[in-house]
């Protein structure tokens, strides 16, 4: 297969393999939601791909990694007391569902989209470690201060723990590992770049149909209450990738890698504290939150996509 139907392909599968796996995962999530217990392990080999291409020097503590967990800190509380005393019904719901839209710790497939948009893997991948760690101290704290605990706190910070560190560590490990040992397979990985790609097409339609098949089964509360949480999980992204990507052009000279740092969640394990700590219709808006910031995405790569192959045909046309 020739260099320029590889691209072609790979263009084409940006463009409608994203949306399409979306819509397959909101069409077919009741098949499809049955393969969630694959979730983690393609998420792990997608980020094998993606650590692949980072040297182990690059995963370091950042002063912008301590800005990012004030700024997340901040917004979950302010957010929090900020909606809690509106004179409106569901008030404490709606203030529980705003903490954890902000307080929500990044997601592990984080380096893969900033890798898919040309930002900076490393630093994204050091803050889901630092982030992780971080989470699993003042996450229970706090919710245990604003909610009302299921379990100890060390249980609670071990579920945390053993939720993401491993996604994150067993295939940054692994792509180390190989890296040291075995630099001529290392080098054939590294080659396979749209690797991740293809395996977050697969992966999308699953984390859709799980988050659509969660909704679906969430039968508490009033069809008013639930517009509401969904437009939560609307606003608060907006909010989040919005200052990300303020903070991200003004530290580091361009807009990927902040604005996903501080935008892009993981919505499992933000539901498993929402339903340990607080009440558990609150967890609609951080499943729309997962269905918000996924469609974002892959808007955003379809237009990182567009705009590199409108660069290649200026530059063509320039060499010419």
């Amino acid at each position: 297969m020739s260099a320029d139907i590889r691209t072609t392909l790979r263009r084409l599968l940006k463009e409608y393999g994203l949306f399409g796996s979306i819509l397959l995962g909101i069409t077919a999530y009741r098949p499809l939601s049955v393969l969630s217990p694959m979730i983690p392990y393609v998420l792990m080999t997608m980020l094998f791909f993606t650590f692949s291409r980072i040297a182990p020097q690059d995963i370091r503590p950042r002063p912008i990694h301590l800005t990012l967990i004030v700024t997340q800190i901040a917004l979950a509380l302010g957010g929090y007391f900020l909606v809690r005393y509106l004179p409106v019904p569901f008030a404490e719901i709606y203030a529980q569902a705003v903490l954890m839209c902000f307080l929500c710790p990044v997601a592990a497939a984080a380096p893969v989209i900033v890798g898919l948009l040309g930002g900076s893997i490393a630093i994204v991948t050091s803050y889901v470690v630092i982030n992780c760690l971080s989470i699993i101290i003042t996450g229970p704290l706090i919710l245990g201060w604003l909610g009302h605990p299921q379990g100890t706190l060390l249980q609670s910070m071990a579920h945390v723990l053993v939720g993401v560190l491993p996604i994150v560590m067993i295939p940054l490990l692994t792509a180390f590992g190989i890296r040291w040992r075995l630099p001529s397979l290392h080098a054939k990985i590294r080659s396979l770049s749209s690797a991740s790609l293809y395996i977050w097409i697969f992966l999308l339609s699953l984390v859709i149909a799980n988050t659509v098949h969660f909704v679906a089964q969430e039968r508490q509360g009033v069809a008013t209450m639930i517009i509401v949480l969904v437009l939560i999980g609307l606003v608060t992204c907006i909010i989040q990738y919005s200052v990300g990507k303020a903070m991200s052009k003004k530290v580091l000279g361009e807009s990927v890698t902040i604005g996903q740092a501080l935008g892009q969640k993981n919505s499992s394990i933000s539901i498993w504290m929402i339903q340990s700590y607080l009440n558990p219709i609150a967890s609609v808006s951080q499943a729309a939150y997962s269905i918000f910031q996924n469609i974002f995405n892959a808007l955003q790569v379809i237009h990182h996509d567009r705009q590199q192959v409108r660069d290649q045909r200026r530059n063509h046309k320039t060499v010419a």
